[in-house]
């Protein structure tokens, strides 16, 4: 019992309330992974992009479209 209590945190996740590993909290996280990678993909689906289009102004693209606009933008771009 003595092993378990060095491994994971004293105080549990603050969304779940489980214990999570002590080096994640001492990382500065006070989260066990799961809660912080829904965490996460919650932000980064709130995320945006501004980009300039051609002849239309300017349009917001969130997630994996921002990324491959971003690419098409530049007609000079060769790769």
């Amino acid at each position: 019992m003595g092993k378990v209590k060095q491994i994971l945190t004293e105080q549990g996740c603050v969304v779940c309330d489980t214990l999570y590993p002590a080096a994640r909290a001492a990382l500065g996280y006070a989260t066990c992974m799961q809660c912080g990678e829904a965490m996460a993909k919650d932000i980064a689906a709130k995320q945006h992009t501004i980009l300039p289009l051609h002849k239309q102004g300017y349009m917001a693209f969130t997630g994996s479209d921002a990324r491959e606009m971003a690419k098409q933008i530049n007609p000079k771009r060769t790769t």
